[in-house]
């Protein structure tokens, strides 16, 4: 038969390796959860990379740069099709890169918020004056 005391600590010792067992499995599992975090980050930098430098997109910048920006949208109307069409997809790159950009500050600076959640909040701009000063200079209200 089996002592008492000798139960008692193949009990423990039974305890101890299921609480050991569960401290390495949450360990590994919030390793494995940073490392799938950084992973899409550098595939969405990766993809950014690609989507910004093909010929098609050195040809809308040699086309944007060499031309003279339409300043109103008569001239837009008064330009080819073809040229109007480079001009709204150079727009809209800019357009996806400014958005991969305030979200990546956004992450930088509150990496626990939503975009949404935090930008739609007064108290957020109450908060941060820089971030309010720039929403200002881009926005400006206009004199009354």
């Amino acid at each position: 038969m089996i002592d008492p005391t000798t139960t008692e600590i193949i009990s423990i010792i039974a305890n101890l390796a299921l609480a050991l067992s569960l401290v390495v499995g949450l360990v590994f599992g919030i390793a494995q959860v940073r490392a799938a975090a950084r992973d899409r980050r550098e595939r969405l930098t990766l993809e950014t990379l690609r989507q910004f430098q093909t010929r098609d997109f050195a040809e809308l910048m040699h086309h944007v740069t060499s031309n003279e920006m339409p300043k109103t949208f008569e001239e837009m109307q008064a330009r080819p099709p073809r040229e109007q069409v480079m001009f709204i997809q150079f727009a809209q790159q800019m357009e996806s890169l400014g958005i991969l950009v305030a979200e990546q500050q956004r992450r930088a600076l509150f990496p626990r918020a939503s975009l949404t959640g935090c930008l739609s909040s007064s108290d957020f701009l109450l908060r941060n004056p820089r971030i309010s000063l720039l929403c200002k200079q881009r926005n400006p209200r206009p004199e009354r």
